[in-house]
């Protein structure tokens, strides 16, 4: 759990110089714990996201987290996308999607992605290969057209009322905020109606790290000199 907080703050902060290899090391010891995380089966898709996101920071890191992950031990499909150092961040995210049959995944690759003809290309491929699930309350078919075409998630496709791991996506992405795909009174929802146990788990370390960079982003519109 502390790891996966550690990644939070680093997507939030601004990077600060590494003293004596100090956050290379606690990058190192991220990667094992993800990749262990995945091996147990704990919120794979998660830990997978996590997994590429750090080890994308730095090249050392890359050929670490490829190395750590050649070994026999480690067999689950995922660890051949993750390993594969010419994969870009927004490519490795891409291919998790499909090898994960992760909804979860799509939608952060087309966050990450800047090409709308690949966008729509990879949502039409993973409705035909994939599918989406059937069960409420999340509409990730709905999701996925309001972000190919830049408009609002309403309630009806993402409840507000309650945290998603989704969320922390969405929000995370300074673009859906400034673009209004989620809106101030999406947000205003959110805040007063979301809650977390006092225990520190990995939902609720994604929750408020979510809620804390939507209104950053919703500040800095207001303020822009801030």
């Amino acid at each position: 759990m502390a790891a996966f907080f550690s990644i939070l703050l680093f997507l939030i902060q601004p990077a600060l110089p590494d003293s004596g290899g100090a956050v290379e090391t606690q990058s190192r010891q991220q990667v094992q714990q993800y990749a262990q995380a995945i091996k147990d089966n704990q919120n794979p898709e998660l830990n997978a996201w996590a997994l590429a996101k750090v080890s994308h920071s730095t090249p050392s890191l890359r050929n670490y987290t490829a190395t750590l992950l050649s070994k026999p031990s480690y067999s689950n499909p995922a660890f051949g996308v993750l390993r594969d150092t010419a994969l870009t961040y927004t490519q490795q995210i891409r291919t998790l999607g499909f090898t994960m049959r992760s909804p979860l995944l799509l939608v952060e690759y087309l966050l990450a992605e800047t090409e709308e003809n690949k966008k729509m290309q990879i949502v039409q491929q993973f409705e035909q290969q994939i599918g989406y699930p059937s069960s409420r309350p999340v509409d990730y078919s709905a999701i996925a057209q309001a972000l190919l075409n830049k408009s609002s998630i309403t309630e009806d496709m993402l409840p507000a009322n309650r945290f998603h791991p989704l969320h922390f996506f969405l929000f995370l992405d300074a673009s859906t905020i400034r673009s209004n795909i989620i809106s101030e009174e999406y947000l205003d929802t959110a805040e007063q109606n979301w809650s977390f146990s006092h225990e520190r788990s990995l939902k609720h370390s994604m929750g408020i790290a979510a809620l804390y960079r939507a209104f950053y982003e919703q500040g800095a519109l207001q303020n822009p000199l801030i």
